[in-house]
């Protein structure tokens, strides 16, 4: 699963900047930036258009 090549990285993030877990993030914007969001706009407008599918 992609989630778990992404397991090993250290989160330097702190606070409430941990809001989200790190993985999902870098999978679902790796997901985004694959399917043509060329800026963060598109990356959490794809995001949220996809997020059913994600909770699979």
């Amino acid at each position: 699963m992609l989630i778990q090549a992404f397991s090993i990285l250290p989160d330097p993030r702190t606070g409430p900047a941990q809001r989200h877990d790190l993985k999902e993030m870098i999978v679902m914007t790796l997901s985004a930036v694959l399917c043509g969001a060329d800026n963060w706009v598109d990356v959490a407008e794809w995001a949220g258009d996809n997020e059913d599918w994600f909770k699979k």
